[in-house]
């Protein structure tokens, strides 16, 4: 009977075990590397996408602030012509064509609308954390508060300017409101003009008092809050663009 001999491949050594595990290793821990270096790009890009789209938001802001700034002394100079012509009580049938005129141009609101399409996507989607650099990080978290307290204080005052239209109501007859154009660019306020027909439904010394002094208030919440809140917010906006642009090179 024939026997056959059974051939026997060589054992392989355990170096050869270890440099296939070190060879499987590297190229998962490569893949990883390049997977998470891909995504930093793609984080660090959408990164800058937003930078950008704030630098916009930023200099619509520093528009609409620049306008309200006009707007608002403005109207703190109109609110204190007019009150003065309601504190002259004896002149108060003179001077009845100015008070139509100053109390129709600068009885109005404060139009303040800031952009917040960056501000709402940062914000909903979680993606602060893609802002690195902390102090603009820390500059946009501070700049948003301030545009809160900002907007609040807009309303309080546009809250107090529709109450004060309920006592206009009793002394006014719109019928003679004489509007000389629309909108002037400079303030954004339709300005009026004389109107020597115009009679006061009431003259009423108290009454004329009683709007005088909401009159006043308004003025004084004007220089002492809206005006300067719009300046030290513009400031802030100003400030941000610069850090920005110097922090990611952008123009």
């Amino acid at each position: 009977m024939e026997v056959h001999a059974h051939t026997h491949t060589p054992r392989k050594k355990f170096t050869h075990y270890l440099w296939e595990f070190l060879m499987l290793f590297l190229a998962v821990f490569c893949g990883f590397l390049a997977e998470n270096f891909r995504e930093l790009q793609v984080e660090h890009h959408r990164e800058k996408q937003y930078m950008e789209s704030m630098l916009e938001d930023l200099a619509s802001d520093t528009a609409n602030l620049s306008s309200n700034i006009i707007r608002s002394t403005t109207m703190e100079k109109g609110f204190d012509s007019l009150e003065n012509y309601l504190y002259d009580i004896e002149n108060i049938v003179e001077n009845t064509s100015a008070i139509y005129r100053q109390n129709a141009t600068y009885t109005r609101n404060v139009l303040l609308s800031l952009s917040d399409q960056t501000a709402t996507q940062l914000r909903n989607s979680g993606n602060m954390r893609l802002i690195r650099k902390r102090n603009v990080s820390n500059a946009i978290s501070s700049y948003w508060r301030s545009s809160n307290n900002m907007e609040t204080t807009a309303n309080n005052f546009n809250t107090f300017i529709a109450e004060k239209s309920k006592s206009e109501d009793l002394i006014f007859n719109r019928r003679f409101y004489s509007k000389a154009f629309n909108n002037d660019p400079s303030t954004t306020l339709d300005v009026y003009s004389n109107n020597k027909q115009a009679r006061l439904m009431t003259t009423d010394k108290d009454m004329l008092i009683s709007y005088a002094n909401y009159t006043d208030r308004l003025q004084k919440f004007l220089e002492r809050y809206i005006t300067p809140q719009l300046d030290r917010l513009r400031s802030r906006a100003t400030d941000l663009i610069i850090l920005i642009k110097k922090e990611y090179q952008l123009q």
